[in-house]
């Protein structure tokens, strides 16, 4: 064997075993992040049955509202790591949408620590058992992938130890990052979800993906777990 076809053949072994490194880290991080999404998902309905007295009636036991976080809303997602602790942390809320067939659990704030666990309530807009307009943000290539295939007219339900708000989806729109005013008071209480796009761009997208939607009804009956998870991309 002369020495270029040695060469090829070492060459050819290094990719082959970068290939199966990284293929093996993909396939972990996506058994981490739904074994974490499962986790949150149970973590809120043990939160639930703790937070439901004698009259079972279910009163909010949730770290957002203890600190009762009010800052400016912005379209662009924290860049810090988030509080180690929170990991520990059951979700504000759940987030599912019957017509996919996937529920998504909702942490405080939008720190590489929650999205990879599920979305993040945007803070400073309102929080997910309150009236107003509740923010919420997801990455494009992950649980939030799904909102491509949202369409008018859809259903969504965002569920807290309070209950279940169902909300009906009025309107999709593509903003810059910097245009903040579709986190704003809108009159009714509103339901936003916010993704980056274009959702197959590579790096750091230029635009984010809006989906609005509007309160319809409202009850207190509070969180129940059932067999479906959550997306695994």
């Amino acid at each position: 064997m002369t020495s270029p076809e040695r060469f090829l053949l070492a060459s050819e072994r290094v990719l082959l075993a970068a290939g199966i490194i990284l293929l093996v880290a993909f396939v972990a991080a996506l058994v981490h992040r739904s074994l974490f999404s499962h986790m949150a998902l149970q973590e809120l309905e043990k939160a639930t049955v703790a937070a439901t007295p004698s009259t079972g009636r279910p009163t909010p036991v949730t770290t957002a509202q203890a600190l009762n976080v009010r800052r400016q809303p912005a379209l662009r997602l924290e860049t810090g790591s988030g509080r180690l602790s929170a990991i520990n942390e059951p979700p504000l809320a759940v987030l599912r949408l019957d017509k996919l067939g996937v529920r998504i659990p909702v942490f405080e704030g939008t720190s590489r620590l929650a999205l990879n666990r599920g979305a993040g309530w945007i803070a400073g807009t309102s929080l997910p058992w309150e009236g107003g307009n509740i923010g919420i943000a997801g990455h494009r290539d992950s649980f939030f992938s799904v909102l491509k295939d949202v369409s008018a007219g859809d259903e969504i339900e965002l569920s807290t130890v309070q209950g279940t708000a169902v909300y009906e989806v009025s309107e999709i729109t593509i903003v810059s990052p910097n245009n903040v005013s579709v986190l704003g008071p809108r009159g009714v209480p509103r339901l936003t979800l916010v993704t980056c796009y274009p959702f197959n761009f590579i790096g750091a997208a230029p635009k984010r993906y809006i989906v609005s939607a509007t309160l319809r009804q409202k009850s207190t009956t509070s969180f129940q777990d059932d067999s479906r998870t959550t997306p695994s991309r």
